[in-house]
């Protein structure tokens, strides 16, 4: 598996108006709209989409058995996984 944690990056397509950049760039300051994507490692096929209650640190996520483990900006620990 692949994971991707932050902010959904919309300027991968054919607006790069200067309001879609504002927009980029304003969600990269933000804590909302930050998401857990994971793909599947064979194909690249999205396997979920989560969306996270603060913005994660670089470098701040790991993984264990069935657990995934992100430091957010806000000084919490995530937990996700399996219950």
């Amino acid at each position: 598996m692949v994971l991707i944690a932050g902010t959904k990056d919309i300027l991968r397509t054919d607006d790069m108006s200067r309001g879609t950049i504002a927009k980029q760039a304003t969600l990269l300051e933000s804590s909302d709209e930050q998401y857990l994507e994971i793909y599947a490692k064979k194909d690249g096929s999205k396997i979920a989409d989560l969306k996270l209650p603060g913005k994660p640190i670089y470098d701040g996520m790991s993984v264990a058995p069935g657990s995934v483990f992100i430091s957010t900006e806000e000084g919490e620990l995530l937990c996700l996984g399996q219950k």
